[in-house]
């Protein structure tokens, strides 16, 4: 009957670090993925003609910590209004961004992509070492 118990909790641990080995894995697929899609970001807002436009790009949507910093955050640091940040320049800024990736034609943008996916798995592979 004991061996039994022992058995069966060892099939349950065997179980449990299975599962966990799986998510791990694809937790760290996500993760690579995601810092992939944010160095193709970086790239496309660097080709961007306008630095007021660029900036704008970066601190709204890459810059922030957990949450993207507020049109009034944004305002202060570029010393422009907040209505004239959200209002003018955001959109000014979507037309441009828009305008680098329609220039990326279909075979460039998964090429670029592809190429930052292998440098963040590179990136990956270094750090365990």
């Amino acid at each position: 009957d004991m061996d039994k118990v022992q058995t069966s909790a060892s099939d349950k641990l065997f179980e449990v670090t299975a599962d966990l080995n799986e998510l791990d894995q694809k937790l760290e697929k996500r993760i690579i993925k995601l810092s992939a899609d944010i160095s193709l970001a970086y790239e496309l807002i660097s080709q961007m003609d306008t630095q007021e436009c660029r900036e704008l790009l970066m601190l709204r949507y890459l810059m922030g910590t957990r949450k993207p910093l507020t049109w009034l955050e944004i305002a202060k640091k570029m010393e422009y209004s907040e209505q004239h940040v959200k209002e003018k320049l955001h959109g000014k800024a979507i037309t441009e961004a828009r305008k680098v990736w329609k220039a990326w034609d279909g075979s460039k943008r998964i090429h670029r992509n592809t190429i930052a996916y292998d440098n963040v798995l590179s990136d990956v592979k270094a750090n365990r070492q």
